[in-house]
């Protein structure tokens, strides 16, 4: 199912894949991009695990001990700050790294764990809004900026620690 027009070749008419407000300036390395967000694909061993691995497939929100602080959708990394960043243009499902839309290890977030280093690897926006952080579509339906270095690991756990 493809919504508002769109097909599974062609993603440009669903506009709930494209935030309003992503940058569209000349120095954007990736104007075609239709799909500004990516997905908590993060799943933990324990509520120790500082790492995790991907997850794939669906996850069931009743897993989730705190939904209303549990990120579901977090703004894409737009490329303008950081080109050198693997960031690919997705139009639709034949588009080859589909798989870059999700969020599954430590450095896929905006920060380091201290909040200081920049994460060259983030797929999370650092800087998207307001100059300095992302908006988030919680699991409760929610949503919220949060400053990028306040993005850290627990935001995705289903069990918080």
């Amino acid at each position: 199912y493809a919504p508002e027009g769109g097909t599974e070749k062609d993603f440009r008419n669903i506009k709930i894949f494209m935030c309003p407000s992503y940058p569209l300036p000349k120095r954007t390395p990736n104007k075609k991009q239709v799909i500004t967000y990516v997905v908590n694909a993060w799943k933990f061993r324990s509520a120790r695990d500082n790492i995790g691995y991907e997850h794939i497939g669906l996850s069931k929100i009743t897993d989730f001990t705190q939904p209303s602080n549990s990120a579901y959708l977090l703004d894409n990394e737009d490329g303008i700050d950081n080109p050198g960043i693997n960031r690919p243009i997705v139009t639709g499902f034949q588009d080859m790294r589909t798989d870059l839309n999700d969020v599954w290890q430590p450095t896929h977030l905006p920060y380091d764990a201290n909040g200081r280093r920049l994460s060259s690897d983030r797929r999370i926006a650092a800087k998207r809004h307001s100059g300095k952080g992302s908006n988030i579509l919680f699991l409760d339906g929610h949503s919220g900026f949060r400053d990028s270095k306040l993005i850290d690991i627990e935001l995705f756990r289903e069990k918080k620690q």
